[in-house]
């Protein structure tokens, strides 16, 4: 029987390709009325991380199922580069969290051997003016008060009103210089937004 209410459309109308094949990234609506998807991060097909924690922007034109690619270079302090993040949308900013990056400065492969570390920082993506986007960190410097989650990579993050869960993930062994021993995670972590915060 067919299901409706759902259906599944290709989007290779999009004006304007993305030019990169991209894996373990993350992926979350622009705030409030905007038309548009944010992607963040991931490794490209060569296997390394793109460069200058790498944000694309697709506006997308919902009554003729196609798209278009626009440039994005936030301002402020970006965040290193990362694949197997998380990002969800609250307010008029997008909130990223965790992922795997180079150990160093420095482009490098996503893969063990050439050195990389877990991260469980949170960042902000403000879009208070939709088309200039600004990163911002928490005042509080690493982040927000209270425990952090372990660093991890390849969780989960989902937002119910001012409540982020961050669920699961991967400590990835020789990657995270606080949990050597490689192992899956099963917990659950919650960051409640104020009420009164500006991103």
């Amino acid at each position: 029987a067919e299901r409706r209410g759902a259906v599944w459309k290709s989007t290779s109308e999009c004006a304007t390709r993305l030019n990169l094949d991209l894996a373990g990234h993350a992926a979350t609506k622009a705030p409030g009325e905007w038309d548009a998807i944010f992607i963040f991060g991931g490794y490209g097909a060569d296997g390394c991380i793109p460069s200058h924690s790498f944000v694309a922007c697709l506006e997308v034109d919902e009554h003729r199922g196609t798209g278009s690619w626009i440039p994005t270079k936030p301002q402020g302090v970006t965040p290193s580069d990362r694949y197997g993040l998380s990002a969800v949308t609250n307010g008029h900013g997008i909130y990223i969290f965790g992922g795997t990056g180079p150990a160093e400065d420095t482009r490098a492969a996503a893969a063990p051997d050439r050195g990389a570390v877990c991260h469980n920082d949170c960042a902000i993506l403000s879009l208070q003016q939709p088309h200039r986007p600004v990163w911002r960190r928490d005042r509080h410097g690493h982040g927000f008060p209270g425990e952090p989650p372990l660093p991890r990579h390849g969780h989960a993050s989902a937002i119910k009103g001012r409540d982020v869960f961050i669920v699961g993930g991967s400590t990835s062994g020789s990657y995270c210089k606080k949990d050597p021993a490689p192992r899956l995670l099963n917990d659950v972590h919650l960051l409640t937004l104020s009420a009164t915060a500006k991103s």
